[in-house]
């Protein structure tokens, strides 16, 4: 998973939680629920923006069918 995911996002924060409600140090209790916070904004952000969107059907099939594109002695987009 990417760590722009909101599944792993979300993964993250319930890991803080559960690590908070089983720390005995309520300084370290709350930075574990501050983290879980956070972790809980970036995965909201990520599916407003939608950073987890798969790629179009397009892009995913047939992403080698053409040539590499490079540069040529011209300076020129070419074929590779």
């Amino acid at each position: 998973m990417h760590n722009d995911d909101p599944r792993y996002l979300r993964q993250k924060a319930e890991q803080c939680r559960r690590l908070a409600r089983g720390c005995n140090d309520p300084t370290s209790a709350r930075v574990l629920t501050d983290m879980a916070a956070e972790y809980d904004a970036r995965a909201r952000a990520a599916l407003f923006t939608g950073m987890s969107a798969p790629p179009p059907e397009s892009d995913a099939r047939g992403a080698g069918d053409s040539p590499p594109i490079g540069r040529g002695p011209s300076g020129q987009n070419e074929p590779g």
